[in-house]
């Protein structure tokens, strides 16, 4: 392997019960776009086999540069997938999230103390004051 090597871990962390409880699951590198100022990667997000529809599963990104971690929680709304039926016929989708490489984007939030700071990063947008 030639040229430089990007080093970058991108981890997706979940929760279908708003967040009481949480799941991690590591990101796997897919390819670089934009001549190379852009990383893609996988997740893969496991949901109950009784998942009902309507439910809801919010995620937000932590991904680690150089030792520094940031975050993404997307403007503090966390991303949200929502189970709906499957109509045959129907256009599937995929989600594809992007960063760029080396670069936090302006909503990423910066993390440089220990991980356990971290642990209660998202928010809960349906909790009650």
């Amino acid at each position: 392997m030639s040229g430089q090597q990007k080093m970058i871990s991108v981890y997706v962390r979940y929760s279908t019960d708003n967040w009481r409880t949480n799941i991690e699951a590591a990101g796997r590198y897919k390819n670089s776009v934009e001549n190379g100022a852009i990383d893609k990667f996988t997740f893969i997000i496991s949901l109950p086999i009784d998942f009902p529809i309507g439910a809801t599963c919010e995620f937000c990104i932590r991904y680690v540069v150089k030792g520094t971690i940031y975050w993404d929680n997307n403007y503090g709304a966390n991303y949200i997938i929502r189970a709906v039926e499957n109509i045959p016929g129907e256009m599937k989708f995929k989600m594809n999230l992007t960063s760029k490489s080396f670069k936090p984007s302006d909503n990423a939030y910066k993390i440089s103390q220990n991980y356990e700071e971290c642990k209660n990063f998202a928010s809960s947008r349906s909790a009650k004051p």
